[in-house]
């Protein structure tokens, strides 16, 4: 699995490697990886590929916490909902995407045993 935790991931080239290759499903070019973690059009795109996964409603929004303040959410029902915060909206979408991908790649690991 990943070895970042995706409630602390800083943005940066290694987070926007992590969606590129593990979200985005792209190769990596050296030198030429999007900057999905700062740039909010970016980060529009992997909310949208997110989505087409489906069975998952999105939520993203502001809050009024000190360093904390976008959050985005992903649920399939009221019930079991996950939430990350973060200081940018880039930041907070890339975190949830990498919380989704640890949640189905686990979610993989326990059908195959």
């Amino acid at each position: 699995m990943l070895d970042i935790n995706p409630y602390q991931a800083q943005a940066g080239p290694e987070l926007d490697a992590l969606i590129h290759e593990h979200v985005m499903r792209e190769t990596i070019v050296p030198g030429k990886c999007p900057c999905y973690s700062t740039d909010t059009t970016l980060a529009k795109v992997v909310l949208a590929k997110l989505k087409t996964r489906g069975g998952m409603l999105f939520t993203i929004g502001r809050t009024e916490l000190e360093g904390r303040t976008w959050f985005a959410r992903s649920e399939t029902n009221v019930m079991n909902g996950t939430e990350v915060f973060a200081d940018t909206f880039a930041l907070a979408i890339c975190r949830l995407a990498l919380l989704r991908l640890e949640e189905t790649e686990s979610k993989s690991r326990q059908t195959r045993k």
